[in-house]
């Protein structure tokens, strides 16, 4: 490919946008909140396990963790 033609392709790309990823970075947030009041409310507050939390945001423990550090992390909030 000749040099013209790549710098048309590079000046041309569309930048970034992060809003969209941050928006739904939110809303799991959010549902994982909304996961942990529901089942505490169910159930012994020993028996809200990360593990019973994520399958009821319907996300996995490693994204519980990423968005709260720790299950103490989480509660705090």
């Amino acid at each position: 490919m000749n040099s013209v033609l790549m710098d048309i392709i590079m000046k041309t790309t569309r930048t970034y946008d992060m809003r969209g990823r941050a928006a739904e970075a939110d809303r799991t947030r959010a549902r994982i909140l909304d996961a942990t009041v529901a089942l505490a409310g169910e159930v012994p507050l020993a028996a809200c396990t990360l593990p019973a939390i994520a399958d009821r945001a319907g996300v996995s423990v490693q994204t519980v963790l990423r968005a709260y550090g720790s299950r103490d992390g989480l509660f705090a909030e």
